[in-house]
């Protein structure tokens, strides 16, 4: 008896999509994590590409890490003025996510404080 490769399918036919799905692909700990909890889910994220739900971390933690690379992407040329951070913060925060507007107040005034 034989043993699947990763990416193998059970089926002896394979699609073309089947085929190049995972061409490229590099392997992450979340994605290998994910696997061996649910075959599907990591299937759906990772393969199908359903979208998830936003969520309240995820938008946060992407308009912080947009703040600070506005910061820090123009060290070459001096620092930024804070209120320039703050200004560009503000334009990049994502709305998404948060479940009540004061849930979205607060994690927008400790990024402002990061």
């Amino acid at each position: 008896m034989s043993q699947l490769t990763f990416g193998e399918s059970f089926s002896k036919e394979k699609s073309d999509k089947e085929d190049s799905w995972y061409k490229g692909r590099t392997l992450s700990h979340s994605s290998i994590s994910l696997y061996q909890q649910c075959p599907q889910k990591w299937k759906f994220r990772y393969v199908d590409k359903v979208p998830e739900k936003p969520r309240a971390y995820f938008s946060f933690g992407k308009s912080v890490h947009s703040g600070l690379e506005f910061l820090f992407s123009t060290e070459k040329e001096g620092y930024p003025a804070m209120d320039e951070v703050i200004d560009h913060y503000k334009k990049v925060w994502i709305h998404e996510g948060y479940e009540t507007p004061s849930q979205e107040k607060w994690f927008f005034q400790e990024g402002e404080r990061i």
